[in-house]
């Protein structure tokens, strides 16, 4: 939802009977009337969109470079909807965005997961949080080893001290686990998964500030 009232949507489209897939973007107004469409290459899962402060649009998503191997892809439009620049990083495992924001001298704080993890959320797990110029070239990274893929209560925020981020620690497998002890314990036919979280404050050198449980 953009600060204008105009929604943006990107969507996975599969050709039914062709095989693979494309993505693109949805432009609707302040009452729900569609107004453009804007394709998106390069981007298979987990998109999200920001718009920036010159008119344009950072799309984040996963992009499967190799068969079952996924990279975090970031590309920049133009107002008018035309890629102006597409970084792809890696850290050998699946990388999936959570989250991005830009900051007021054009930067960009990106927040992701990179994980070998099932379906379920099992497995090895860090969050990276970096920090690119508006042409997506790195300047700072740090990577946040406890960190749990696939689970809610991810967030970024920024602040005039450095950005703050908000994870998981506990798996989705785990706080299942959790929910069926305490419903066994209760006697109810289900309990609510529960997640141990960190908030963590970080300068603009992505040095550590703080961090609470």
């Amino acid at each position: 939802i953009l600060r204008d009232g105009h929604v943006m949507a990107l969507e996975r489209i599969f050709p039914l009977g062709q095989g693979g897939y494309t993505s693109r973007i949805s432009e609707f107004d302040q009452k729900g009337v569609f107004e453009r469409s804007i394709a998106i290459e390069n981007c298979n899962f987990d998109g999200r969109i920001l718009k920036l402060r010159d008119g344009g649009l950072l799309v984040l998503g996963s992009w499967e470079a190799q068969k079952d191997d996924y990279d975090l892809t970031i590309q920049k439009l133009n107002a008018d909807g035309q890629r102006t620049w597409w970084k792809t990083y890696s850290k050998e495992a699946d990388e999936f965005p959570v989250a991005a924001l830009e900051r007021e001298n054009g930067d960009l704080v990106i927040f992701f997961n990179s994980n070998e993890t099932d379906k379920f959320g099992v497995g090895s797990s860090k969050g990276w949080l970096m920090i690119c110029d508006s042409e997506g070239v790195l300047s700072a990274e740090v990577s946040i080893p406890e960190a749990s893929a696939m689970t809610p209560a991810n967030m970024l925020c920024l602040t005039v001290a450095g950005p703050i981020i908000g994870y998981p620690t506990t798996d989705l497998a785990e706080a299942m686990k959790r929910a069926q002890t305490e419903a066994a314990a209760s006697g109810k036919r289900f309990g609510t998964p529960k997640f141990d979280s960190i908030v963590a404050a970080y300068d603009w050198e992505l040095n550590a500030r703080w961090n609470v449980d």
